[in-house]
C-alpha cells in the first residue's frame, strides 16, 4: 500500500468517526426532546388546584360507566342514572364525576325526567376543583339508522346508505325505474327520481324495530302526481309496518302497526319541495311539514313497532301498486331520538352528517 492510499483510508476512518458522532448526537437530541415533551405534557396535565391527572382518570372511568349504563337502560330517565340536580339535568356518580347531557339540537338537557333515549352528547365536567381539566365530550347516540343522500354513488345511478350502519343496509336495491336526477334536487348533487313504477328496497333489519321508543322519519319530497295512495315509504309490510302515503291530493296518511291510521291535512303542489317529518316522543306522534306541525298530537302509547320485512322508499311493501311519482331527497331514519318537537322549527338547509 502506498502513502497516498494510506492517507485515503485514514481520512475515511476519520470521516466515519465523525459521522457516527453526529448520528449519536442526533439520537440523544431526539431522546432529550421526547423526555422534555413528555415532561411538559405531564406538567400541563398537573396544573390545577388539585390532583387533576387522577381526577381526569376517574372522569374517564365515570364516562365509561355512564355509557354502559345508558346502553343497558335506554328507556329510563336521567334521574334513574344517579343523583340528578333539579333544573340542571346534571347527574353525579361519585365525588369526582359529574355528567351533563345535550340533545340533538345542541341545547343542554335540564329536566331530570328526560328519557335517556333523547340524549345525543354526554359531557364529563368533573368536580369543581378540577373542572378545567376533566372536560370531555362523547357522542353517544348514533341515531341515524339509515341516511340516504340519494345523490347516487359517484352519480352513476346506484344508491348507498351514508349512515354508520351502511354494511347492514347495503345494497340499496333499485326495482323498476328509479334514477338519479342531477337537475331537480334539494341538496348535494342529485335526488332520486321515481316514475310511478319503480322503488328502492332496503333489507329487513332489527333497526326497523322502533319499539315504543322515540323516533324521527324525515325526508324531502317533490311530487309530480297527486293520485291516491302515492306512497313515500313503508317500513315492513302492513299491518306490521309504518306506512306513510298521500291518501289523497289533500290528505297525508300515517299508519302505524295497522289500524285505520292517522290523517293530516296536507295539499302539496306539484313541482314544489316539502320537508316531511314524522316524530314520536314518548307516547305522542306529531307530523311536521316545512317545520310546522300539521294536525293534532296523536296518542300512540299502544304502538310497539316490530316489523319483519324490508323497507321500501317510493312504494308500499304490502301493496305493490301504491307507488310514488316524483322526487325524494335526503331521507333519514332516526331511532331513539325525537329530533324536533316544538313548532315551528328551522328545517334543514343542507345534507345531514351521520350521527
Amino acid at each position: 500500500m502506498n502513502q497516498k492510499e494510506n492517507k485515503k483510508i485514514i481520512i475515511f476512518q476519520r470521516g466515519s468517526v465523525a459521522a457516527f458522532a453526529l448520528i449519536l448526537m442526533f439520537i440523544l437530541a431526539v431522546a432529550t426532546i421526547g423526555i422534555i415533551t413528555t415532561a411538559s405534557l405531564e406538567r400541563k396535565s398537573s396544573i390545577s388546584t388539585g390532583s387533576s391527572t387522577t381526577a381526569f382518570q376517574v372522569a374517564e372511568s365515570g364516562m365509561e360507566k355512564t355509557l354502559q349504563y345508558f346502553k343497558d337502560n335506554f328507556d329510563k330517565k336521567l334521574s334513574d342514572a344517579g343523583s340528578c340536580a333539579a333544573g340542571t339535568g346534571i347527574v353525579t356518580y361519585d365525588p369526582y364525576t359529574t355528567i351533563r347531557f345535550r340533545s340533538n339540537d345542541e341545547t343542554y338537557i335540564t329536566d331530570c325526567e328526560e328519557l335517556i333515549s333523547n340524549v345525543n352528547i354526554i359531557k364529563s365536567i368533573g368536580t369543581t376543583k378540577q373542572e378545567t381539566r376533566v372536560i370531555e365530550e362523547v357522542v353517544f347516540l348514533a341515531a341515524s339508522k339509515l341516511l340516504l343522500h340519494l345523490n347516487g354513488k359517484n352519480f352513476d345511478g346506484d344508491f348507498e346508505d351514508s349512515s354508520y350502519y351502511y354494511e347492514k343496509n347495503d345494497p340499496i336495491e333499485i326495482n323498476g325505474d328509479v334514477s338519479v336526477s342531477t337537475d331537480i334536487l334539494r341538496f348535494g348533487g342529485g335526488s332520486a327520481e321515481f316514475d310511478g313504477t319503480g322503488y328502492l328496497s332496503i333489507p329487513d333489519s332489527d333497526d326497523w324495530d322502533l319499539g315504543t321508543k322515540n323516533f324521527t322519519l324525515d325526508w324531502w319530497a317533490r311530487p309530480e302526481s297527486l293520485t291516491a295512495n302515492n306512497t313515500y315509504l313503508e317500513i315492513g309490510s302492513w299491518p306490521d309496518s309504518v306506512l306513510i302515503r298521500q291518501d289523497s291530493a289533500n290528505t297525508l296518511g300515517v299508519y302505524i302497526m295497522g289500524g285505520s291510521g292517522y290523517t293530516y291535512s296536507f295539499a302539496p303542489s306539484i313541482g314544489d319541495w316539502y320537508h316531511i317529518a314524522i316524530v314520536r316522543k314518548n307516547d305522542d306522534l306529531r307530523v311536521f311539514v316545512n317545520g310546522d306541525q300539521v294536525g293534532a298530537d296523536q296518542d300512540i302509547s299502544s304502538k310497539n313497532i316490530q316489523v319483519s320485512d324490508e323497507m321500501r322508499v317510493g312504494s308500499s311493501v304490502y301493496a305493490n301498486g301504491q307507488v310514488f311519482y316524483g322526487y325524494i331527497d335526503e331521507l333519514r331514519i332516526s331511532k331513539g331520538v325525537a329530533r324536533w318537537w316544538d313548532s315551528p322549527f328551522d328545517y334543514p338547509t343542507a345534507e345531514y352528517w351521520p350521527d
